[in-house]
């Protein structure tokens, strides 16, 4: 067995025989129902220890000649920062500044008529406490909902008290903030809810989530240690079939539960968060090809010289034409293979008959280019796939189809499309383009403006992306000049560069270069936007406070929380392709001629028949 694990160890040099027996694995993966650690006080963060995944355990194990162990605290993380926080469900002796932090439920009376929710992402402020164990000011939220207090931790009680002048003598006191909440107002006709113990904004890095809609389960960056079911299913299935495919085996899954509806549930959340991954990979993959196709095309221009001058020697006139005609034709890809910059509606768009480079990727594999929902009685007379043919490696459009159904199509996959490539490209988490080193999305096809392309990962995370999900144009604020910008982290970053008496100025200057490139009021058009793609050797810079990748420097402060960026590259981008799950299925593809799948196929009918 360890032979049989060498390849995948990066220890061996070459790979195993095709007639290496094979063997059955039974392997049983375990969902974390949660992280605890015990906590003592650092010089400016706490420090932790004692970790353990065992869910309502008060007290780690005790040391050497120790009574009883450290108390233990559930974990808590900024999705986007990392930031590490702790959390407690509120004990029912506290009262006035002081609330216990315990590890499970103390209502044990109410059980079980009334049980209370047992995980952080369900409870209220009244049964769950957030502490964070740093003593610095909290990032401010967007709209005044988070309440961050001045509070002291007994990390041996597990109280923490209110003030910070309180326990300022106990040398073990973890000082901090408790969170506190503004509650949201009600709509008319609702009732009033009661507060959250989720914060809307991380006080570390300040990313906020308190403009998406109340009715979204994912309006915290903070979250608990807890992996899904059907995610890390999802993970090992694809992980499994890929080695499947590699050696050409039929890869299949079975499903196993307590119930039919549950198996059937996971099934399908295992294939639907696949899909979400391939979309990722298709987008990226994409633009590196279109990259690679170009440069293969391309004649730099000491080379045409050379050929030039010889067929002008020889007298070869037809030579002398083909070259001219090949110059002229490669203008438009000059730039791209100098600057490595695809523009997205050129992902999206193709002429003639031919879908774009992602959609024709998504056909091929029998995944629809645009939302469909088929039939609930089954009879469908135009499912989606009737819409295309293939024509050798090419897939078009169906010739039956009439010159307007073809562009509502058409304009049906560019709006879906841009949905997902806006949460590809600027998602909060380690998912986003940005963090695997692949590629960053920019405003133009040169590299005249890292100073904008910064701003536009700003305003993308302050939900000014019109095609983002949580984002109504109509609804929107129009940002014309300096003094319509009403986001607290974009005036908050614009005073820290140019400072309080010039940032509303400045700030109109940026927003006028964003007009000029079709990007109105403010608002980012996701098609006019481009991506850099990167190559082997390109630096990559981190930001020291919430430890976002940055592939440029741009105004030299993090797009995020704003702090100075140290000018000196942390590493090389292939350090970042072998650390990001995309950025290594990626890199690996290429590299040992992975290809895609997807779980399901459907084939899509040859023009030949």
């Amino acid at each position: 067995m360890l032979l049989r694990a060498l390849p995948d160890s990066g220890l061996a040099s070459e790979k195993p025989d095709a007639a290496t027996p094979a063997f059955r694995v039974h392997t049983f993966v375990r969902n974390i129902e949660g992280f605890f650690a015990s906590v003592w006080p650092g010089e400016r963060k706490a420090k932790f220890a004692d970790f353990c995944l065992e869910r309502g355990l008060s007290h780690a194990p005790s040391a050497s000649g120790e009574k009883r162990g450290r108390r233990l605290f559930e974990m808590l993380y900024c999705e986007a920062c990392g930031d590490l926080l702790l959390g407690g469900q509120r004990g029912q002796s506290c009262e006035g500044a002081t609330v216990e932090l315990l590890p499970s439920a103390t209502n044990l009376e109410n059980l079980p008529e009334r049980p209370g929710a047992e995980y952080y992402d369900d409870m209220t402020l009244d049964e769950f406490a957030v502490f964070w164990p740093v003593e610095k000011t909290p990032a401010a939220s967007e709209k005044g909902w988070d309440v961050w207090q001045k509070a002291a931790l007994n990390p041996v009680t597990g109280i923490v008290t209110v003030g910070q002048e309180t326990s300022a003598t106990n040398a073990e006191t973890v000082h901090g903030y408790l969170y506190f909440q503004n509650p949201p107002p009600a709509k008319k006709g609702e009732p009033v809810k009661p507060p959250s113990a989720q914060p809307f904004c991380c006080p570390n890095c300040g990313i906020d989530y308190s403009s998406r809609p109340a009715t979204n389960r994912a309006r915290t960056p903070i979250r608990a240690f807890r992996t899904g079911v059907t995610k890390s299913s999802q993970l090992v299935a694809t992980e499994l079939f890929e080695l499947l495919h590699a050696i050409g085996a039929d890869a299949k899954s079975i499903v196993f539960s307590d119930s039919r509806q549950d198996a059937a549930s996971m099934a399908l959340e295992i294939e639907r968060l696949h899909l979400r991954d391939l979309r990722r990979e298709i987008l990226v993959a994409a633009a590196r090809e279109m990259i690679s196709d170009a440069e293969k095309e391309y004649i730099p221009e000491e080379e045409f010289k050379e050929k030039r001058d010889k067929a002008i020697q020889a007298g070869d006139d037809d030579t002398l034409e083909r070259l001219y005609e090949l110059k002229t034709n490669q203008k438009g890809i000059a730039n791209l293979c100098k600057f490595r910059r695809v523009k997205i509606d050129s992902l999206l768009e193709s002429g003639g008959d031919s879908i774009g480079k992602i959609s024709s990727e998504l056909a091929g594999l029998g995944i629809s280019p645009y939302k469909y929902r088929p039939s609930a009685d089954g009879d469908d007379k135009a499912v989606w796939y009737d819409n295309f043919i293939k024509d050798k490696n090419i897939v078009k459009y169906h010739e039956k189809l009439s010159l307007s159904d073809r562009l509502a199509i058409k304009q049906r996959i560019i709006d879906d499309q841009s949905e997902l490539i806006d949460d590809v490209i600027f998602a909060n988490t380690f998912f986003a383009l940005e963090e695997t080193g692949l590629a960053y999305p920019c405003v133009s096809d040169n590299e005249n403006t890292p100073e904008l392309d910064a701003w536009l990962r700003v305003f993308a995370g302050v939900y000014r992306v019109k095609e983002n999900k949580y984002v109504d144009p109509e609804q929107s604020d129009s940002w014309h000049v300096g003094k319509d910008v009403k986001k607290a982290k974009v005036k908050r970053l614009a005073r820290a560069l140019f400072g309080d008496d010039n940032y509303l100025d400045n700030l109109t200057q940026v927003l006028n270069q964003f007009a000029a490139r079709g990007h109105t009021a403010g608002l980012l058009n996701i098609g006019k936007l481009f991506l850099k793609v990167a190559k082997s050797g390109d630096p990559y810079w981190e930001c020291g406070n919430c430890g976002r990748i940055h592939l440029h420097l741009g105004f030299k402060r993090c797009t995020r929380c704003a702090e100075q960026l140290d000018i000196t590259p942390k590493d090389s981008v292939e350090a970042l392709w072998e650390q990001n799950f995309l950025g290594k299925r990626i890199a690996r593809g290429e590299r040992d001629g992975v290809k895609r799948f997807r779980l399901k196929r459907r084939r899509i009918d040859r023009a030949d028949g």
